[in-house]
Formats: structure tokens, C-alpha cells, sequence
């Protein structure tokens, strides 16, 4: 405020200089020339008439260019009236991060995703940056407990899906080597927008196990060797294995005829875009990717044990590289961990079941 007031006193300023100095030529006197001076008196009218145009043009001059000071004037003390409101602004966004690094738990990540929200051309990398720091190392030995909290972890996976800006070609923002296990983005209801806040991101090496990525859009994503076998995970043996049960079986009404142990050991992409996605020596053992989008999908050395891809648009030759079984299986078990058989392949693999060989020692 006190720039702009100073400006508009420049600006009057420059127009009462340019209204006297016009007046002033107007009202100066003449000088007499005696038509002597000249031969005769035509000569001397020409002249007079000469220096009151001249005259008149000098004070047009002047008049003007304290027009064009004005405006010049104005217009330079709006452009540090908007710079003094973007200055304050900043200074309060910084204020505002410093802030934040008081806080603690779910409030520090809401005001963090506020802060990217309101100023996301200061702040949003930086605010986000500090959402994923709070989510666990994948290596954390709490990540691989069955009774692992990871209420935080979901809030934040759900605050970078619902970003108003998403990663570029560049992978400003990373997600590598994180403990998303059992995350359940499909059950926060209207908090989830289905943004796309998650395109482009770098997960590889992460744990996923028993993760929900329902609706997800992760086109373009990297997620080589990320970790999502169910038998990896505590109980699958006694749980599963022994029973020798099917987590992908429905019942009549063609539901999941085993909920809670799909809860506990698949991981879910239903309904997921995972266009371009590289899953390349991810460990996909049971992976549910009913009606997900599966275009440009490389699943080099990848896992694809029991997974189940009805209703996708994949193509047998995305899976050529694949692998299904275990090594520490027997020819009979590894049989049952076939991904394609049964009904559980789009229709794209029907005739086509021998395409996916059998997991080496060197992958998973």
C-alpha cells in the first residue's frame, strides 16, 4: 500500500509539472520584432504566426509526455502493488511450511496437501516431498507384521492421488522403496477422487503386498521388483496352502467366496489403469487385475503366479518374458500356479497356454 500511494504521488506530481510548464509557454511574452527587420509586413505576420505554432507544439509536447508519464507511472505502481501481494504471499506460504513442521500425524500431512493446494508453484513438490518421508522404509521390520498400522501411510498414498498436479515424464516425485502394505484406497470413500496424482510415479522396489489400488489411474508408473506375493506373507501356508484354497473362487452370487483371506494376502489392481506400467522382477503371486487397463505393459521376469487378468485387455505377448511357480515347488503345485487356466485369463489367451515358462532361480 505505501509503494502504490507513493507512485500516485508521482503521478500528480508529474501532471501539475506538465499543466504549469504548458501554461508558462503559453503566457510567455512576445518579443516585439520591429518590421523593419523584415521587407515588408508580411514578412514579419509569417514570422510571429511561425513562433506561436511552434509555441503551441512545444506545450502539446509537454502536455503529452505528462500523460505518458502517468500512465507509465500507474501502470509500474500496479506491478508493485501485485509483486508486494505475491511477495506476502510467499512469506506467508514460508511461514506457513515452518509451520507445519510443528505439527504432528495426520495434521501435518493435511496441512502439507493445503499448503501444495493454495500455492502449488512454491510448494508443491517441496510439501509433497514431505508427505512421502512419512511413509515407512520397505525394509522397516514393522512393514512386515500382520498387525502393522498403515492408517497414516493409506492418508498419504490418498493426498498424492488426489493432487491437482501430477508427476510429468520427469518423476519430480518418488515412491521408491516404500512399505505400502495393505494400503486400502478403495475404502476412503469420497476422500478419494480418482485423480491422477499417481501417474508417472516411481514405485519400484516397494512392499504392496495385500495393497487395495482399486480405481487407481497408475499409467505410466514404474514399479519394477516391487514386492506383492501373498505366499510372502506370514500365514499364506497355514491360512491358504494347507486348506488348498483359491482366493480368486466366487460363490453363486458371484461374490469372493473367501473376503477376509483376500483382504489379508491379494493385492488388488480391479479397475486400475496401469497403462505403459513396468512391472518388470515384480513378485505378482495372486495379483487380482480384473478389468484393469493393461496396455503397454512390460512384466519382464515378473511373478505372475495365480494372478488373474479376466476381463483385461492384455495380450499373450506382454506375458512371453513372465514366469509363473517356485523353484521350492514341486512340478504339481507349480501346475496349480499357472496364472491361465480355468477361466482366469482374458480371452485374448484362449489356445495360447503354454506361453509363460516356469520362474528360474534368478527371478522371483
Amino acid at each position: 500500500m505505501g509503494m502504490t500511494s507513493l507512485w500516485i504521488g508521482i503521478a500528480i506530481f508529474i501532471v501539475l509539472y506538465a499543466g504549469l510548464a504548458a501554461f508558462s509557454i503559453a503566457v510567455l511574452p512576445r518579443k516585439k520584432y520591429p518590421h523593419r527587420e523584415f521587407a515588408d509586413i508580411t514578412q514579419a505576420l509569417a514570422y510571429d504566426d511561425a513562433r506561436n505554432k511552434l509555441r503551441q507544439t512545444i506545450a502539446q509536447i509537454v502536455i503529452g509526455s505528462g500523460f505518458v508519464f502517468t500512465f507509465v507511472a500507474a501502470i509500474v505502481g500496479h506491478n508493485i502493488t501485485v509483486l508486494e501481494g505475491e511477495l506476502k504471499k510467499q512469506s506467508d506460504d514460508i511461514t506457513a511450511y515452518i509451520n507445519a513442521g510443528k505439527l504432528e500425524g495426520d495434521a501435518r500431512l493435511i496441512f502439507l496437501d493445503r499448503l501444495a493446494r493454495i500455492s502449488p508453484q512454491g510448494f508443491h513438490d517441496a510439501a509433497y516431498r514431505d508427505v512421502i518421508r512419512t511413509i515407512p522404509h520397505a525394509k522397516d521390520p514393522q512393514c512386515e507384521k500382520p498387525d502393522f498400522d498403515n492408517s497414516r501411510t493409506t492418508l498419504a498414498l490418498t493426498l498424492l492421488a488426489n493432487r491437482i498436479e501430477a508427476n510429468d515424464g520427469a518423476l519430480s516425485l518418488l515412491l521408491e522403496r516404500k512399505c505400502l502394505a495393505g494400503v486400502r484406497l478403495d475404502h476412503w470413500g469420497e476422500k478419494v477422487t480418482r485423480g491422477t496424482g499417481l501417474r508417472w510415479m516411481n514405485l519400484s522396489g516397494s512392499s504392496l503386498v495385500a495393497a487395495d489400488l482399486t480405481g487407481m489411474d497408475l499409467s505410466n508408473s514404474t514399479m519394477m521388483g516391487v514386492a506383492g506375493c501373498d505366499y510372502d506373507i506370514d500365514g499364506w501356508s497355514a491360512d491358504v496352502e494347507a486348506k488348498g484354497l483359491d482366493l480368486r473362487d466366487r460363490n453363486t452370487a458371484s461374490e469372493p467366496k473367501y473376503p477376509d483371506l483376500r483382504r489379508k494376502y491379494t493385492l488388488h489392481f480391479i479397475d486400475t489403469k496401469l497403462r505403459n506400467v513396468r512391472f518388470d522382477w515384480a513378485c505378482l503371486s495372486g495379483a487380482d487385475f480384473r478389468k484393469a487397463t493393461l496396455k503397454g505393459a512390460q512384466f519382464h521376469g515378473a511373478n505372475v503366479s495365480r494372478a488373474d487378468f479376466r476381463d483385461t485387455d492384455i495380450l499373450p505377448s506382454q506375458l512371453a518374458m513372465a514366469c509363473y511357480g517356485r523353484t521350492d515347488f514341486s512340478a504339481e503345485k507349480n501346475a496349480k500356479d499357472f496364472p491361465l487356466f480355468d477361466g482366469y485369463a482374458s480371452a485374448a489367451f484362449r489356445g495360447k497356454a503354454a506361453i509363460i515358462p516356469l520362474c528360474s532361480n534368478g527371478e522371483q
